[in-house]
């Protein structure tokens, strides 16, 4: 199963680094962060119930953040999990604006809210 994110906010691309919308969870993360993240989404699947996760992300841009994840699982039929409403925040020990640059003068947006809409792919197939 693969998981595609049909929607990304403009500020989760700017505190991100880039817009990974339309893209798949295994074409933007590798390693212990992909298998991370992963088993989150499938956690959510399996148990058909919000989920929590947090911990610590760098940027591409080289910025700590700590992110709490919240998954919740939606249904079209009312049974089967078909996509995921995900909301992030970030925890930030500096000040970021809205186009995701340092900003002393952007105290009030040391922590931001994101709303992140995953496709869930029946497909078992990898990308070539």
């Amino acid at each position: 199963m693969r998981f595609r994110y049909r929607l990304v906010g403009t500020q989760a691309a700017a505190t991100f680094g880039f817009d990974y919308t339309g893209k798949y969870q295994d074409e933007i993360f590798q390693g212990e962060r992909h298998r991370l993240i992963r088993k989150f989404f499938l956690e959510t699947i399996e148990e058909r119930k919000p989920n929590l996760l947090r911990h610590k992300y760098r940027t591409r841009t080289g910025k700590d953040l700590i992110v709490t994840r919240c998954n919740m699982p939606l249904s079209d039929d009312g049974t089967s999990v078909n996509m995921i409403l995900g909301i992030l925040r970030f925890e930030s020990p500096y000040a970021i604006d809205h186009t995701g640059e340092e900003n002393p003068k952007a105290i009030t947006t040391l922590q931001h809210t994101i709303v992140l809409l995953p496709h869930i792919e029946a497909s078992t197939a990898t990308p070539s």
